[in-house]
């Protein structure tokens, strides 16, 4: 199973959570949003210092900030310093600039999106680890916690999938059923770009490109084929982003060329193996 599925249950025992905290104004509660703001964005500056390259822990596997000067272009290096420009922010409890950190801590996490497949397409194989899922994790409930922040009324007495206070006469009207519709349609918007990112590259796949040539090498009729050909090779061609697969070719060098043996599609995620003839 994909590791971003673990992220559903996590997100959906913690909605409750938010949408309580959201409906209630007071200076205290406010604060407690801040700190635990700044939390979920000072953590990624901490998951910086662990593996971000693979989810078994190597001695040459990248971490976070080498990652960042190794590909200076994905914008790695600008996620952590934004993060800890917001944090600076937040710190300083300046009211005045909640908005901007709300506003930041969106940019962040796309960014934090775009670094992570920039990378894996740089390397040509997922590019993901118990630090940057917990990245991503963060950003996303960041961006939870500063809207909160921000909101300056009781937002939840405006919708009708949000349970009328006790003792008070409730009628839902056009106007706040259009905007519950509205807000259904953002969240069900934000989760389709979430999955689509998901599923354009295997960023939380389990099968590696390296995983997936050794799972075509363990093939019966490949092993054959390699113990019977005197230059036989086995490599990935690349990752079809219409199939969601890896795509691998065997094949041998015949004066100077290459002659198929056949062309193999591994499923990123269940690992299964698929021969084309």
């Amino acid at each position: 199973m994909s590791s971003s599925i673990l992220v559903l249950p996590i997100v959906i025992l913690l909605t409750p959570l938010f949408l309580k905290l959201a409906s209630r104004q007071d200076a205290l509660t406010k604060n407690v949003m801040r700190l635990m703001l700044i939390t979920f964005v000072f953590l990624p500056l901490i998951f910086g210092f662990f593996n971000w390259e693979t989810f078994t822990n190597t001695q040459s596997s990248l971490t976070g900030y080498q990652t960042a000067t190794v590909f200076p272009f994905s914008l790695l290096g600008i996620f952590f310093l934004l993060c800890a420009a917001l944090v600076l922010v937040l710190v300083t409890n300046r009211k005045k600039l909640f908005t901007y950190v709300s506003v930041g801590t969106f940019v962040a996490t796309l960014m934090i999106f775009y670094a992570l497949i920039d990378v894996s397409r740089d390397l040509d194989q997922p590019f993901a680890s118990f630090a940057s899922v917990g990245t991503v994790f963060s950003m996303l409930v960041a961006n939870v916690i500063g809207l909160i922040l921000i909101n300056r009324k009781d937002l939840t007495t405006s919708y009708v999938f949000w349970p009328p206070p006790m003792k008070k006469a409730y009628h839902a009207s056009s106007k706040s059923m259009l905007k519950s519709i509205a807000l259904a349609l953002v969240a069900l918007s934000f989760g389709m770009i979430v999955w689509i990112l998901i599923r354009s590259y295997p960023l939380f796949a389990n099968v590696s490109s390296s995983q997936a040539i050794a799972r075509v090498r363990a093939l019966p009729q490949v092993q054959q084929f390699l113990k019977t050909t005197l230059d036989p090779h086995v490599q990935i061609d690349h990752f079809d982003q219409k199939q969601g697969v890896w795509l691998v070719q065997v094949f041998e060098i015949v004066d100077e060329h290459r002659a198929t043996f056949n062309w193999y599609t591994v499923n990123p995620h269940t690992g299964a193996v698929t021969s084309e003839f």
